[in-house]
């Protein structure tokens, strides 16, 4: 599946869901506070808000490793904001088993240092899927 496959099935079923407002490669803001990072979608909910990666590169682990700089700056600067739930999907399938992994790694390591207001999800090149995409998603609201 390539990655505007992947968006439009994202961005399909979110549609159901009703989000205060969407928002595609723009400046994520928090609390009227702007960031420097740039997720690939972000929808505001009124209980959360979702900030997905769509990774067709080789170095998947840079776009985690920007949610651990946004995390300690968020309580650096003691700003309280809504939780962060991140979903990323892997979709080059030439991405070798230690990428993989360490994204998997940083991504858990996150939700347990920040337990509070950061939430991961992700899928691999090997399950991208309408229905798994649609099951990760639906994962965040459930949890």
């Amino acid at each position: 599946m390539e990655i505007k496959q992947c968006k439009t099935v994202a961005k399909t079923f979110l549609n159901k869901k009703k989000s205060k407002l969407y928002a595609s490669n723009k400046q994520l803001v928090l609390n009227k506070k702007k960031y420097r990072i740039r997720p690939d979608d972000i929808y505001y909910f009124s209980e959360f808000v979702l900030l997905i990666e769509y990774e067709n590169n080789k170095r998947p682990v840079e776009s985690i490793s920007k949610y651990w700089w946004l995390l300690e700056k968020i309580k650096k600067d003691g700003i309280c904001c809504d939780k962060l739930k991140f979903c990323i999907f892997l979709i080059n399938n030439n991405i070798d088993e230690i990428r993989k992994e360490s994204v998997r790694i940083l991504g858990d390591e996150l939700s347990k240092k920040y337990p509070d207001i950061f939430e991961f999800h992700y899928l691999m090149p090997e399950n991208i899927s309408k229905n798994n995409i649609e099951g990760i998603i639906e994962d965040c609201f459930n949890s």
